[in-house]
């Protein structure tokens, strides 16, 4: 009886003891609750804190972003690339007038920069054609004419190819083309065939002709072949009893050297300087009705001295003559040396490739401002991009030629004028980017209006007619299955062309047809 009274009361202290803990532990635990309470309460507010700090950082920031783009939307409605157009009146590229606005072209001696001004003060600057030659500083040595009614004008900038401008190359051009006027006009006013080699190295490679070859060629064309070689290199014999007129043959007695004194030339890049010659023959032979270029590769035995053809007017008259366009030249095939792969195709990407190409080669002389080609190709392709709606792969790749070899028809007053704008076009672009013809001429075909009359034909198998704004052709490029890589000769080329007008039904032709104007002026 005793132990079970222990028991219960064991029992009672027991029950207590639990529930004192259980009181004790609620008091606990709601004191615990209370200060995490508080706590979180305390964290809360810190990073609401913060939360309103950081609005009020950003909310100028917004306001700030907002207004710049507003800025810059406004600037571009104004000076966009959109709005740039032909001025046919200035016969350059400019700028819509905008409201009180004036926009004119202002021609740097080392730069092309477009400024626009406003009539009462300067209101902003924009560069549009930054000049990338290393001789940039190099002055422009035709001048810039004022009479451009009666003077040949670059289709890129405001400057000028005529002899406006007495220095020592404007004033042995002239005298030179009055030369070859007293001396040459009678017996080659129908074809003139020259081209430039500045350097002995050319000569210790010259393919010198069999004395037959050389009959038959000055029976057929008298001696028209004209090289402009430096002074320094002069070889063979007199032609000319006058001593002004100091010109010699070369010694298979088929070709009349020219002296060229070095200096009269105003680049220290001899590309440079044979562009000059090259571009601008329409200056040296004006009374001639057909002018062909061929570079001297073509005389060279290590090169391609077959190539040229041996009957010149048979190939005048199969091509300039049948077609009815002013210019003749190769198209640029699709090969390694060209575009850095076979496989790829000129017409896509043709262009880029070549930029490419260009850029990244190892070869030592491939460019005396290499490290600008591909700033000098994305400019064309933007400035291209914009006036034709994004066809400007098209338009450059289209319009890629091997410029080594071609001819111009210099009879008629349209062709005359195609011939040299396009040459005065050419030269200012090199004399502006970098001394690879190749890269400029087909962004200055387009920016003369020039395209393709028929996109959807083969490059590399069917010649190409290109005709301006008026669907009139103006100019003939080879097939490239017919370049010199391939063919032995380019007489064995078939120059027929089907041509066909599909602006009904070619979008794309109109837009390239439009975009420029091309009327002759």
């Amino acid at each position: 009886m005793k132990a079970h009274q222990v028991d219960v009361n064991r029992s009672i202290r027991k029950e207590k003891y639990n529930q004192d803990e259980e009181s004790q532990g609620s008091i606990k635990s709601a004191s615990l609750y209370s200060s995490y309470k508080g706590k979180d309460y305390d964290l809360r507010l810190k990073f609401l804190r913060r939360y309103l700090y950081l609005l009020f950082l950003l909310i100028p920031a917004v306001f700030a972003f907002i207004h710049i783009i507003i800025f810059h939307n406004s600037l571009h409605s104004l000076y966009g690339h959109n709005h740039y157009q032909y001025n046919q009146e200035e016969n350059r590229l400019s700028f819509h007038s905008v409201k009180n606005m004036t926009i004119k072209n202002v021609a740097e001696e080392d730069d092309e920069v477009m400024k626009i001004s406003s009539k009462e003060k300067l209101v902003g600057e924009i560069d549009l054609r930054k000049c990338i030659s290393p001789e940039k500083q190099q002055s422009w040595a035709f001048g810039n004419c004022t009479n451009k009614n009666s003077t040949i004008s670059s289709r890129t900038s405001q400057r000028t190819c005529g002899i406006c401008n007495q220095n020592p190359l404007t004033h042995y051009i002239q005298k030179l083309s009055e030369r070859m006027k007293k001396i040459k006009k009678e017996t080659c006013s129908r074809i003139v065939v020259y081209s430039v080699a500045f350097g002995k190295q050319f000569f210790d490679q010259y393919q010198f002709e069999r004395p037959l070859v050389v009959k038959k060629a000055l029976k057929l064309h008298h001696r028209c072949f004209f090289i402009f070689i430096l002074s320094s290199d002069v070889k063979g014999k007199r032609i000319s009893n006058d001593p002004d007129e100091f010109m010699t043959t070369s010694d298979d007695d088929l070709d009349v050297l020219v002296p060229v004194p070095i200096t009269i030339l105003p680049y220290q890049n001899m590309r440079r300087n044979t562009k000059i010659f090259k571009m601008l023959g329409y200056l040296i032979f004006p009374w001639a009705e057909t002018i062909v270029w061929q570079d001297a590769k073509f005389r060279l035995k290590y090169k391609y001295p077959t190539y040229r053809p041996n009957n010149y007017f048979q190939l005048f008259e199969t091509t300039l003559e049948r077609n009815s366009v002013c210019a003749l030249y190769l198209g640029l095939p699709a090969d390694i040396p060209t575009v850095g792969s076979k496989e790829s195709s000129i017409r896509h990407d043709g262009f880029q490739r070549h930029c490419n190409l260009l850029a990244n080669s190892k070869r030592k002389d491939v460019s005396d401002s290499q490290k600008g080609i591909l700033q000098q190709c994305s400019y064309y392709n933007e400035k291209l991009n914009n006036e034709t709606q994004g066809l400007a792969t098209q338009m450059l790749s289209s319009g890629m030629v091997d410029s080594g070899f071609f001819l111009r028809d210099m009879r008629s007053e349209r062709c005359r004028r195609f011939n040299a704008q396009l040459s005065c076009s050419w030269l200012d672009e090199i004399h502006c980017f970098s001394d690879r013809d190749q890269v400029s001429f087909p962004y200055v075909l387009a920016s003369m209006g020039i395209h393709e009359n028929n996109a959807h034909v083969d490059p590399q198998l069917q010649n190409r007619i290109f005709v301006d704004s008026n669907k009139l052709p103006m100019v003939q490029v080879v097939k490239s299955s017919c370049h010199h890589y391939y063919e032995n000769s380019i007489e064995k080329c078939n120059f027929d062309v089907q041509i066909k007008h599909e602006y009904h039904n070619n979008t794309n032709a109109e837009i390239l047809g439009t975009a420029f104007d091309s009327k002759p002026r």
